[in-house]
């Protein structure tokens, strides 16, 4: 986005829609009614529905850090479905491509792609959350008690924000109905992604889907390891075997809400 703003010549000649004109493809073949449509519909179902669980999980905020984190998330979903909800759905259905709308366009790519790493970095910050606290409530309770969760969010913000300054953005395409680096996809094209590409965005994508996979299946192994422990170290007695599994239960249920 800095480009816009410091390096207008260079945005100029990346982004310059004199070179062709938006009607080269008729408008039949970048509108998309009924999937615009069912876009937006969704994104403001999804909205509402949205709003009584962050309530509910404003509740308990206090008991456990995840619910802070999934408060977070929550807030995060909310302002990132106007982009790849509402809007989405709108440009699909007047078929625009970058050269209809380009200062629009190109501003609400760094807007997706903030809340887009933003929520996915924090997901991680979320999964390694519930590894330590399954592994060890000392370590969790240190690292996490009282305010400091919240400081955990600052990272996955920040970068967020790079990303969002600092790298080429995505945007809408109706002729393909998606996000691409390349402005003028259907028109000029970027085979090899080096004009327009953003390896970053590449490499952090790639980040998220090892993390995530990589930390729950960590948990997993963690949680088979603390079921094995407690069984060994507690007495035969039913308050002590209920503690044990009503402990295993609270950890499950934090993780699938996350999954």
């Amino acid at each position: 986005m800095e480009m816009y703003f410091f390096r207008h010549a260079e945005w100029e000649r990346l982004y310059n829609c004199n070179l062709y004109s938006v009607d080269d493809v008729p408008l039949e073949q970048r509108q998309h009614v009924f999937l615009g449509t069912t876009f937006i519909i969704l994104s403001v179902i999804f909205m509402i529905l949205y709003i009584p669980c962050i309530i509910a999980v404003r509740k308990y905020m206090k008991k456990n850090t995840c619910y802070k984190f999934l408060f977070f998330l929550g807030i995060v979903d909310i302002l990132t479905i106007p982009a790849n909800g509402i809007m989405t759905g709108y440009m699909a259905i007047v078929g625009a491509v970058f050269c209809s709308y380009p200062t629009f366009l190109y501003f609400s790519g760094p807007y997706g792609y903030f809340f887009w790493v933003t929520e996915s970095t924090t997901a991680i910050f979320l999964a390694l959350n519930r590894c330590i606290e399954i592994l060890s409530p000392n370590l969790a309770d240190t690292l996490y008690r009282n305010g400091r969760t919240w400081l955990w969010i600052i990272p996955p913000v920040l970068y967020a924000l790079y990303f969002a300054l600092f790298t080429k953005p995505v945007m809408f395409n109706g002729i393909y109905m998606a996000w691409f680096g390349n402005p003028h996809l259907g028109y000029i094209d970027d085979p090899e992604g080096i004009t327009y590409g953003n390896n970053l965005h590449s490499f952090h994508n790639m980040l998220v889907c090892f993390s995530l996979t990589a930390l729950y299946f960590f948990f997993i192994f963690a949680f088979i390891y603390k079921a094995k422990s407690m069984r060994h170290n507690t007495n035969a007695n039913s308050s002590g075997a209920t503690q044990g599994t009503n402990f295993l239960q609270h950890k499950t249920v934090s993780v699938c809400k996350n999954a």
